[in-house]
């Protein structure tokens, strides 16, 4: 008798709620980083390195639970379009969660980058001056 599963495992939902708040988090940071040349900005970007390096590790522990355990069937009721957007987000996401921090470390490995991409026109501005 195969037993049909109807929750993410124990494991899952530990990742998720720890994830979540943390990748908030490092969009208010991020947004803060931007918008601010103040003495935050260094702050912000030693809160912000070491949280986007933890986070790329809870991902690939997130993505080896969900390939090691799967999850729960999508409800029969759901139509076929659905179904597709509901597989294709949670793989955009994951890509996502993935793309992005790494992308960011690879960037501080090769020098690259001095804290963030993007610069605030303040940043920018104060710079040229």
């Amino acid at each position: 008798m195969t037993q049909t599963r109807t929750h993410f495992s124990p494991l899952a939902r530990l990742l998720h709620w720890t994830m979540a708040p943390l990748i908030i988090a490092m969009l208010f940071i991020g947004v803060g980083m931007v918008a601010t040349v103040s003495r935050a900005h260094t702050t912000l970007i030693a809160i912000h390195k070491p949280l986007g390096i933890a986070l790329l590790l809870l991902v690939i522990l997130r993505v080896g639970v969900r390939i090691r355990r799967g999850s729960p069937p999508l409800p029969a009721y759901m139509p076929a379009p659905q179904r597709i957007a509901a597989r294709l987000s949670h793989l955009i996401l994951y890509a996502l969660m993935i793309a992005m921090p790494a992308d960011r470390l690879g960037d501080a490995i090769r020098g690259g980058i001095s804290g963030h991409a993007i610069r605030s026109p303040a940043f920018t501005a104060d710079r040229a001056a």
